[in-house]
């Protein structure tokens, strides 16, 4: 079998290394394997090489293979055919069809396809063998496992292969979750370190990830299994500590008057004469949850909160309701985020009382001091989290709402990096709460903007 080398413009014959051979036997023999590994190692090319296999020889096989994106897709079917087209005349066969997708054998009634993952991918088909390639890179990895889980039941092979992602955590990683569960899960497991291959030794592994982050040497060169697990979380940004002595989180009481908003938890009911402010990271409805978060500014507590995927005008009148029933507290919202301009006109025609005036990154007061709403590049960004995480640290803060609590807890920071959240998760929270708290003493300590004549801060 021969095989193309890109980085060295090269067509090399395919060598039979041991951690190869094992793998080809698993895949005869086992009917459920998974395999976490090094980059790399031949294992994509083996994969064409054995879908091509069972394509050529064995009638009516249909190999599916799932891919991360289009261009990955045809990428495998290209290793497919470059194998095909250099195997000696008599193994030749035609092709048909024969497109950058997909290669069909009408000898043998048997094809190759391979797919992006996208939410659709393996619905409704019918498979010999499926491959799920860079598993812990497909977006819809979930939802296409159990578009195939049919073809599974009645008799077909699943293969899942991938490297690791350190910047997903294994909440939000199915292949880790994948990976660990088996055997128990019925699959065979199989990890393969970056020395696997028979030329590479400490000197190459140090050439090869001289300047590398410790976390890409994790994900691209693991040696053991608990390598590629391991994830950012033992860098977290918040002081985990103290998010632990939070948890488990109690129960939101019954509020009347707040109770027509699903998404909205109210932990505190509002006290007379007490001070109030509420950040809302707003959202479209349809590609991000928002977040509002209610700080007693007293206690530090955030008394009720709201989450979850609401179109933008009515996470404004969620934010215009709370701000009314807790003393019509001092607010603002993110602008630019999604359904931001949205909030912010709906908010002018609800007459919202007592809003911040903008502020600068710096959390001064604004040069218009007609504007609202608050602007949040990178150095705003920056202030917020700070502020996050100083109440956190000192305890100068406390979360009632156990999805706030978890999503801090995710967020990590990457070595050399700004702190986010981790691929698959969410910053809604966190923003909210560093909003929260960039707000707050502006809001406390100086007169607030208005944004009706009815109102005054």
């Amino acid at each position: 079998m021969m095989l193309q080398n890109r980085a060295l413009t090269e067509t090399l014959r395919f060598q039979p290394w041991e951690h190869l051979v094992q793998l080809l036997d698993d895949f005869q023999n086992n009917r459920r394997v998974i395999v976490g590994k090094a980059r790399q190692l031949g294992v994509t090319w083996l994969i064409a090489g054995y879908s091509l296999w069972q394509a050529k020889f064995f009638e009516n096989a249909k190999v599916l293979i799932l891919s991360q994106t289009e261009d990955d897709a045809k990428g495998t079917i290209a290793k497919v055919t470059f194998i095909d087209d250099n195997l000696p005349e008599w193994m030749k066969d035609k092709r048909n069809p024969d497109a950058a997708g997909e290669v069909g054998f009408p000898e043998t009634s048997s094809i190759i396809k391979a797919l992006p993952s996208t939410m659709k991918a393996g619905r409704g088909t019918d498979a010999t063998i499926v491959v799920t390639d860079e598993a812990e890179y497909h977006e819809y990895v979930a939802r296409n496992f159990a578009a195939i889980k049919p073809t599974l039941s009645g008799g077909g092979t699943h293969i899942i292969c991938s490297t690791a992602d350190p910047l997903v955590t294994e909440d939000l990683s199915w292949f880790k979750q994948m990976y660990r569960g088996a055997p128990g899960n019925g699959y065979l497991k199989r990890f393969i370190p970056w020395n696997a291959r028979p030329d590479r030794d400490e000197k190459w592994f140090a050439e090869e990830t001289n300047g590398m982050k410790a976390y890409d040497i994790a994900a691209e060169y693991p040696l053991v299994e608990e390598d590629m697990l391991r994830t950012l979380q033992t860098m977290p940004y918040f002081d985990n500590g103290v998010l632990e002595s939070w948890l488990p989180a109690p129960h939101p009481i019954t509020c009347v008057e707040m109770g027509r908003h699903k998404t909205v938890k109210v932990w505190k009911l509002p006290i007379v004469g007490r001070k109030y402010v509420v950040y809302t990271d707003p959202s479209d409805g349809k590609t991000d949850p928002h977040a509002t978060i209610v700080k007693d500014t007293q206690t530090g507590e955030h008394v009720a909160t709201s989450h979850g995927m609401v179109p933008a005008d009515y996470c404004a009148q969620i934010h215009h309701d709370l701000v009314l029933f807790y003393n019509k507290a001092a607010n603002s919202y993110e602008m630019n985020a999604f359904g931001g301009g949205v909030v912010h006109t709906k908010l002018n025609d609800l007459e919202t009382p007592n809003q911040v005036l903008r502020l600068s990154a710096e959390g001064k007061k604004g040069v218009n001091e007609t504007r609202y709403g608050q602007f949040t590049g990178k150095n705003a960004k920056r202030v917020q989290r700070e502020r996050a995480e100083e109440t956190i640290r000192l305890q100068s803060s406390l979360m009632y709402d156990e999805s706030e609590i978890l999503e801090h807890k995710d967020f990590f920071r990457p070595e050399g990096e700004d702190p986010r959240a981790p691929k698959g998760g969410h910053d809604d929270w966190v923003m909210a709460h560093g909003g929260v708290e960039w707000i707050a003493p502006y809001a406390v300590a100086h007169k607030i903007g208005v944004s009706s004549r009815q109102y005054h801060g």
